[in-house]
């Protein structure tokens, strides 16, 4: 996210990722920060197994819950979090946005569910039909079975041969 103040400070009319007003800028900022200290949470639902899994599960659907609930989206109607345009807090949580579906394929459950998170399950959809996102999201399928593989193999660069 380092990157992400820095492209946002260098170009600042080019397409700005982070608000101009002091507050709301804070608040983006409050957002990102949560996140990245959260982030041992998206994976480890996915990298244990047993009852550590279930835990993790669980402190997943909470995070997932948090989000739901707490990021202020600016309307019902918004896209983004930012409104109409991706900003900042829309790139630091867009690992739930592809990954994430990757992630509960491979493991065979579903926790982002549309029932469950409208909001987030919307703002997962609207980033994904992104043209700038979309052109540079990897294969889903590939990703579905580099994520079996890490299951399959724990987490290596390739997996092992036969």
């Amino acid at each position: 996210m380092v990157i992400v103040e820095y492209i946002d400070e260098m170009w600042p009319d080019r397409y700005p990722l982070l608000p101009k007003d002091v507050y709301e800028k804070s608040i983006v900022r409050f957002w990102i920060k949560f996140i990245e200290d959260k982030s041992t949470v998206f994976f480890m639902f996915f990298i244990t197994s047993g009852e550590a899994n279930k835990k993790a599960q669980g402190d997943m659907l909470e995070l997932l819950t948090t989000i739901e609930t707490q990021t202020g989206f600016k309307d019902d109607n918004c896209k983004f979090f930012g409104g109409d345009k991706i900003n900042a807090v829309d790139l630091a949580f867009s690992p739930f946005a592809y990954w994430l579906g990757a992630m509960e394929k491979a493991e065979g459950v579903s926790l982002l569910e549309a029932h469950k998170f409208p909001k987030l399950h919307a703002w997962t959809e609207a980033l994904k039909q992104d043209p700038v996102i979309q052109k540079n999201l990897p294969d889903f399928e590939e990703l579905v079975v580099f994520f079996e593989n890490i299951k399959k193999y724990g987490y290596q660069q390739t997996p092992p041969s036969t």
